[in-house]
């Protein structure tokens, strides 16, 4: 096991800590993304419940067009599919643990044993604070330092661990803790009229009729233009 120190400023969301780099510890890090630790932001989750919510009023509206019998067939096709998942679940953990075992051993793969550091946090932007995380504890101390906050250059994180602790890994390191965040909405798809239902075509009509054209706007008799 060695050390290594990272000078870099990150502000840290207290609430994710313990769901996202404590989760990590132990763990042989090749890529954070496949960890399934980055916290998903609330627009994205307002997304993905209302198309949740869409889809199950679409397979309710086709169960209630089926008859008796596809029903029947319908309900078999999702067990049968939901058995095989069970039966090929087992294989996944063990090739997962083999990847794993295999990482850790090599030296290939980062693991992270405990790490200390002077961090700021979102929720309490006025000081900063020494935060200390091992296998069992995530411990914040607050500095009460508001007249003589840390420069940038003073705040960063020592970690102990081993494999590729090192300074050209750094990016890994930053991407980890850029989890305990706030996290930014991800790129949202732009609808095209042909995405859109009838209906949703009709609101958008509803709802703008009688207004204003945005600045730099105009109507043509024909087509819009700007």
């Amino acid at each position: 096991m060695f050390g290594h120190y990272f000078n870099y400023k990150i502000d840290f969301k207290e609430a994710y800590i313990g769901d996202t780099i404590m989760k990590a510890l132990n763990e042989p890090i090749l890529e954070v993304d496949e960890m399934g630790l980055r916290p998903e932001a609330a627009a994205d989750a307002e997304q993905r419940l209302a198309l949740e919510a869409e889809a199950a009023k679409e397979l309710e509206e086709r169960l209630a067009a089926m008859t008796g019998r596809e029903k029947s067939r319908y309900k078999a096709e999702i067990k049968r599919k939901e058995r095989i998942a069970e039966d090929l679940a087992p294989e996944a953990m063990l090739l997962e643990a083999m990847v794993k075992t295999k990482a850790r051993v090599s030296g290939k793969a980062m693991v992270i044993e405990r790490l200390r550091g002077l961090i700021t946090l979102e929720d309490d932007p006025d000081q900063d604070y020494e935060m200390v995380i091992n296998f069992s504890e995530v411990a914040l101390k607050g500095l009460k330092n508001k007249a003589s906050r840390l420069s940038p250059e003073q705040l960063g994180f020592m970690i102990y661990g081993s494999g590729r602790v090192r300074e050209d890994n750094e990016g890994i390191i930053r991407e980890l803790f850029h989890m305990c965040r706030t996290q930014i909405a991800g790129k949202r798809k732009l609808l095209k009229e042909d995405d859109l239902k009838p209906e949703e075509l009709q609101q958008i009509q509803d709802d703008n009729r009688g207004l204003d054209l945005p600045a730099g706007w105009f109507f043509m008799g024909v087509l819009y233009c700007d």
